[in-house]
């Protein structure tokens, strides 16, 4: 996951009232697109092109998870001194 993706989905941090409205609509359509594409790919939907905020919840816990592993990686090659450049 790039930086600018895992930003978008810690974008919704700074929106509040989840059940009146869609923090996802208020990204630009790049954003959008771009979030949309990384979690089909990576995490299996969500299928729509237009998700409500509860269909993008649904797949956090395998972002926040798929990171978490990667943090755990990057912190194991540390530790071995088998630092990789990361994009």
């Amino acid at each position: 996951m790039t930086v600018g993706r895992l930003f978008s989905i810690i974008h919704f941090s700074s929106f509040h009232d989840y059940s009146e409205s869609n923090p996802f609509v208020a990204l630009s359509s790049d954003k959008q697109d771009d979030m949309l594409k990384h979690m089909r790919y990576y995490h299996g939907g969500p299928h729509s092109d237009h998700p409500s905020f509860s269909e993008i919840v649904f797949y956090f816990p395998r972002v926040f998870e798929k990171i978490s592993a990667n943090h755990e990686c990057y912190i194991k090659s540390l530790e071995s001194n088998e630092v990789e450049e990361i994009a």
